[in-house]
């Protein structure tokens, strides 16, 4: 292996360099369809809970999955991204903000089967859509920051990712997740049908 006579790269070290590169974007490819899979419906379900219609939700998650993948071919990975969880949902959201005019519209190439995933259904599937419908009224009744952090609480995301997708500090989350539990506490008790609504 090595260079050849005319001090060019040989045949065979350009073909391992170009072995190499597929490999590379097979891995990115892999990496990407995962975490789509894995993230998808949440990201739908974060942005619900902030407050987005489910179409609208849809729409915007998957064109931040779309920037996602333009990212990580681009660079080759994850790249700078430190906490690509939360930070798919802050892109996600911010697309949500976007007016309709603005979103890109140019067509995209993405290795994935299908996006949205399909639902799947199981016995207990009425019961939770019920909860989740719940969920979100609550979330509704919360003012806007405490409903962005406790969105990200609900699904298990530590201070700091929390702070880092939202632009701000982990001590201003940890004020907020206080002020959140309060007010979600006062809203489980408003919730139509409740015990305590009913008794007023």
């Amino acid at each position: 292996m090595g260079s050849s006579e005319d001090g060019g790269v040989s045949g065979e070290d350009a073909s391992l360099a170009a072995l190499s590169g597929r490999d590379a974007s097979e891995t990115v490819r892999a990496d990407f369809i995962a975490f789509t899979d894995n993230e998808y419906d949440a990201v739908v379900a974060h942005l619900r809970m902030r407050g987005a219609h489910v179409d609208h939700a849809a729409d915007a998650a998957q064109e931040a999955f779309l920037e996602l993948w333009d990212h990580m071919m681009r660079v080759g990975g994850w790249g700078s991204i430190v906490y690509p969880r939360s930070r798919i949902r802050a892109v996600a959201w911010n697309n949500y903000l976007r007016p309709p005019g603005q979103r890109r519209r140019q067509p995209h190439v993405v290795p994935v089967a299908r996006m949205p995933p399909e639902a799947v259904t199981h016995p207990d599937h009425a019961g939770e859509v019920a909860l989740a419908r719940t969920l979100v009224w609550c979330l509704s009744r919360c003012d806007e920051q405490v409903r962005a952090v406790m969105a990200f609480q609900i699904q298990e995301f530590r201070a700091a990712e929390t702070a880092a997708a939202l632009g701000t500090s982990e001590q201003k989350v940890r004020d907020l997740l206080k002020k959140g539990r309060a007010q979600l506490k006062r809203a489980l008790g408003e919730v139509p049908g409740s015990r305590q609504e009913q008794t007023r």
